[in-house]
């Protein structure tokens, strides 16, 4: 009898240290997740430096000639970009049944005659108003959202 007390005493103490061990493999491991994480942190408002340097150079050489080929190719390719993006945010004010404000870009009620985010007058030109045409005749994807209003 004396052996069994013996023997779950030696159990007790087995588990009792394991469960220390695996506490501080938990706490250590909570630390290194913390510190990871507080590097990914930096390393995004690197990211975000990096893009503040590279907007006011892009700004200041759209601006000017550019020297440097590689500039200007650059230069011209985020300006493709960004009438890129124009046309996908019309298209989606257009599914939305919605206007995308000239100035900021954000998503206007059709019957706003200010923009509510950046405070400029909604002015909608005729040229425009023919592009929405042509874009309806064109999208799928209007089509289909149109098809869901009448259903």
């Amino acid at each position: 009898m004396a052996d069994l007390f013996e023997h779950l005493d030696n159990i007790c103490r087995y588990v009792s240290e394991k469960t220390d061990d695996l506490a501080q493999k938990i706490s250590e491991e909570m630390a290194l997740q913390k510190i990871q994480s507080q590097i990914r942190e930096e390393d995004r408002e690197i990211s975000g430096i990096f893009q503040k340097i590279g907007e006011i150079v892009y700004e200041e050489m759209k601006e000017e000639s550019a020297k440097d080929e590689k500039l200007k190719l650059l230069i011209a390719a985020v300006g493709i970009k960004k009438s890129s993006i124009q046309e996908y945010k019309k298209r989606m004010a257009k599914i939305k049944n919605m206007d995308t404000c000239r100035y900021c870009g954000k998503f206007v009620e059709r019957s706003a005659v200010y923009c509510p985010y950046c405070g400029k007058k909604i002015e909608k030109c005729e040229a425009e108003e023919e592009s929405e045409a042509n874009l309806e005749k064109n999208d799928p994807d209007l089509t289909i959202s149109r098809e869901k209003e009448t259903v």
